[in-house]
């Protein structure tokens, strides 16, 4: 028997409640973490996560869990905004500040060549510290979820309102920014194997501006559209895991090969 329409509409809107639920409790859990990585062990295989507007390092609890659980050494960044937590702040700052911190990192610990995953606004961070920062001789693989990389059209209108006027972060989000403008103006570097997921149900990023302009001689990147999964859904269902990891493994190989 076929499942009428408004079952099937009321079991979406479900299905978004909780995914939203599930994502505001862990965000607000706070933005404290356990400290489990150790980068002083051999052989490491680091992903560096980076979270979106308005969230906490706490949002990636269930996929960091994942991750670890597959053998990653998996790592997040204090990056500041609004309540010392939030991601507000400019993305060419945080970028700077992340690109700052793994350089450290990476000089006291010798360790070699991370995968950066980063949510929304997150992946625009990531994108624009190995494009425009030179984040490239740091990274290896960047994977965007539902990130604008052609900037956010409902960004235009909030920086008129006190969240914009208080947020550099909004304002460097317009399609039309310097931000914007200058990552979309300057390639991907080549030895950064780069993926962008997309997802058609998207309410808050549309999947079309999530998707990287392709031209000739960018091999190296990919955009996934996918279904039925809106903008928390990222961080939390299995599918898109799948996806994630899939990806890590191929930009891992593509590392290693000559």
């Amino acid at each position: 028997m076929a499942i009428p329409a408004w079952t099937r509409y009321f079991r979406r809107i479900g299905r978004g409640v909780r995914a939203k639920l599930l994502h505001l409790q862990v965000t607000f859990h706070g933005n404290d973490i356990s400290r489990v990585t150790n980068f002083k062990k051999s052989n490491m295989n680091p992903v560096l996560l980076i979270q979106g507007f308005g969230s906490t390092r706490r949002c990636f609890h269930i996929l960091e869990k994942r991750l670890r659980n597959d053998g990653y050494d998996v790592f997040t960044i204090r990056i500041g905004g609004w309540f010392g937590t939030m991601n507000t702040r400019g993305v060419s700052d945080v970028a700077a500040d992340i690109l700052k911190k793994l350089e450290s990192l990476r000089d006291r610990f010798k360790f070699g060549k991370v995968a950066v995953i980063g949510h929304s606004k997150g992946g625009i961070i990531g994108r624009y510290m190995v494009t425009c920062l030179g984040g490239n001789k740091h990274v290896h693989t960047l994977i965007t979820l539902g990130s604008p990389h052609k900037g956010h059209r409902p960004a235009s209108l909030l920086r008129f309102t006190p969240v914009g006027l208080l947020s550099k972060g909004i304002r460097q989000l317009r399609p039309k920014s310097k931000v914007i403008r200058r990552m979309r103006d300057t390639p991907i570097p080549k030895s950064v194997y780069t993926v962008s997921i997309g997802s058609e149900n998207d309410q808050i990023v549309p999947v079309q501006q999530t998707e990287i302009t392709l031209h000739k001689g960018m091999e190296h990147i990919v955009n996934i559209r996918i279904k039925g999964h809106r903008h928390t859904d990222y961080l939390v269902k299995q599918q898109i895991y799948n996806i994630i990891k899939e990806h890590l493994s191929v930009g891992e190989k593509a590392r290693k090969s000559p």
